[in-house]
């Protein structure tokens, strides 16, 4: 059996093995039901950053440690706060600033350049069949 008050790990690799790691601590019960928080979903929390404008959600978190008031947001971000935002259907709705989205924009343009969506080069190239043939 394994003792209480550590936090395990099962890592998965390939080959199918698990390896149990106990170098972490949870943070417990009490911890997690003192948990202090306010959600935000409003036309203020919509993204505007594709086609999709996803209707998020800003999930405050109170953790003594934060500081996020210094990011821009039209809804504000008190001291002592966690931003989480949820509810986006795409990367790009995981930040509320359009240079932070510029930069997973940049990530996005990379990968989609290193691995070509095969379906899509297949059909611009075109078919060379024209007509069945009898």
């Amino acid at each position: 059996m394994l003792p209480l008050g550590r936090r395990y790990f099962f890592e998965a690799f390939f080959t199918g093995a698990l390896r149990v790691r106990a170098d972490a601590r949870a943070a417990g019960f009490d911890a997690v039901a003192n948990i202090s928080y306010v959600t935000h979903r409003s036309e203020d929390t919509r993204c505007y950053f594709c086609k999709n404008k996803c209707m998020r959600t800003f999930i405050d978190v109170q953790i003594a440690s934060a500081d996020e008031s210094w990011k821009k947001s039209k809804v504000p971000i008190p001291q002592g706060v966690k931003r989480l935002i949820v509810g986006n259907s795409c990367e790009k709705g995981l930040v509320e600033d359009v240079n932070d989205m510029r930069e997973i924009k940049k990530g996005l343009d990379a990968m989609n350049r290193d691995n070509p969506n095969m379906a899509e080069v297949a059909a611009k190239a075109g078919n060379p069949m024209t007509s069945p043939t009898a």
